[in-house]
């Protein structure tokens, strides 16, 4: 649940403030293993990606990878990893191709 979505639920049960939208926050489900998240980032995921396998926010996965001192990805570096993981996909899938047809070695 996004913050826009929990302040248009805070008018339904009267949080009055922005402050205690955020503060109401605080007691949404956590992550139980930061260090899978901070792995799956590492290992090239991006944080939306992220999110939705853990059911938070990609937000939220930016702040824990803030809060445990990871920097966040460029826009330029987001893109190359993308391309990266696009590209090596496609190289399994030859080569599973090529096996399949017992032309691999």
């Amino acid at each position: 649940m996004g913050k826009s979505e929990l302040y248009h639920q805070s008018r339904d049960i009267k949080i009055s403030s922005r402050k205690n939208v955020l503060r109401a926050m605080s007691f949404l489900p956590k992550i139980e293993n930061p260090q899978a998240v901070i792995n799956d980032y590492n290992s090239g995921l991006s944080s939306v990606l992220i999110a939705q396998k853990y059911g938070v926010t990609p937000d939220g996965i930016r702040k824990l990878m803030l809060r445990h001192g990871i920097p966040l990805r460029t826009q330029k570096k987001a893109g190359e990893v993308r391309t990266a993981r696009r590209k090596n996909a496609e190289r399994l899938s030859r080569q599973q191709a090529l096996a399949a047809y017992h032309l691999l070695n």
